[in-house]
């Protein structure tokens, strides 16, 4: 199940766009239910999306391989995206 996700952008030139979004998607279809859209150009970022206190129910299962994928961030830019996922 999927419990967290952290965005920390690269610093300077290659820092992505101010609001890029960030999907996690299996079959198609994205866990974070739009909740990763809008990320922060220069700050670390968790997203507790379905974590405890969440008002959602529970965390999605991930079941197989999950595509993430990051649009409006520019050209060659960089950072890193931590995912964690439960048992």
């Amino acid at each position: 199940r999927l419990a967290w996700l952290v965005t920390n952008p690269d610093d300077g030139a290659t820092s992505p766009s101010d609001n890029y979004d960030v999907t996690v998607s299996i079959a198609g279809l994205d866990v974070l239910g739009g909740s990763g859209a809008d990320r922060d150009d220069t700050n670390i970022e968790p997203l507790y999306a379905f974590g405890p206190g969440s008002g959602n129910e529970g965390n999605p299962l991930i079941i197989g391989e999950v595509t993430i994928t990051v649009d409006n961030a520019g050209n060659a830019k960089g950072g890193l995206i931590y995912l964690a996922v439960e048992e």
